[in-house]
């Protein structure tokens, strides 16, 4: 089951136009542990200690591969590789590995992540500010509250993890912005990450943070 919140948007290319958008809303976040735990339950010879011990070294192996310039694919979990950033230089003679600036890995799903639309079930949710500011009327005594203004800067309003779904403090987020990067792997050295926008219509993965704008919702 997936939980949703509603958020406004604006269009990045329509500054004019605001629409509202679905915005994941995490209910759990999974360590490691509990992750092998739920690998060691299902039906699995391997103990929690031995899940944990191979997801170690695999993280170990990934990387020390995708440093060698490799790609690993790991079946229907997915691909994973580099793209390099640079800066830019007028002529191709005066480029040197002194000009690459950073190294990302990129991360293609594989086939067992197609189509979960399919298979995914959504329950529609208060966003985050709304729970934190209902919260603080019930503690004040409060019997409605306007949630339609943005959480204030006090010590009471939403960390931005909260408000991504996460809870404070452990890193988490909904899922990252989709920002359209152009990034490829085109087998060979050279190749950079550009960042480019998606201009894809306006169609954006509400992922990122909730404004709260709602209407006043009745504590009675």
């Amino acid at each position: 089951m997936i939980n949703f919140s509603v958020a406004k948007r604006q269009n990045p290319f329509k500054p004019e136009e605001t629409k509202y958008y679905a915005q994941a809303q995490m209910s759990e976040h999974i360590t490691l542990k509990k992750l092998a735990k739920h690998v060691s339950e299902h039906n699995s010879v391997f103990s929690v200690g031995t899940v944990m011990g191979v997801a170690v070294e695999l993280v170990h192996c990934v990387r020390e591969l995708l440093l060698e310039g490799k790609k690993v694919d790991l079946g229907d979990l997915g691909q994973f590789f580099v793209t390099l950033q640079s800066k830019g230089v007028p002529k191709a003679t005066d480029f040197t590995a002194q000009q690459i600036t950073g190294v990302n890995v990129q991360y293609t799903p594989g086939d067992e992540f197609d189509d979960m639309i399919q298979d995914a079930e959504f329950t529609m949710v208060s966003s985050r500010a709304a729970q934190q500011a209902t919260l603080k009327a019930e503690k004040e005594g409060k019997t409605t509250v306007d949630i339609s203004k943005k959480p204030s800067t006090s010590g009471d309003s939403p960390t931005e993890d909260e408000e991504n779904g996460g809870t404070a403090g452990d890193g988490s987020d909904s899922g990252s912005t989709d920002n359209g990067s152009s990034s490829t792997d085109n087998g060979g050295s050279g190749s950079t990450d550009n960042g480019g926008s998606d201009n894809g219509g306006g169609s954006t993965d509400n992922s990122g943070d909730d404004n709260g704008d709602d209407d006043d919702v009745s504590l009675g």
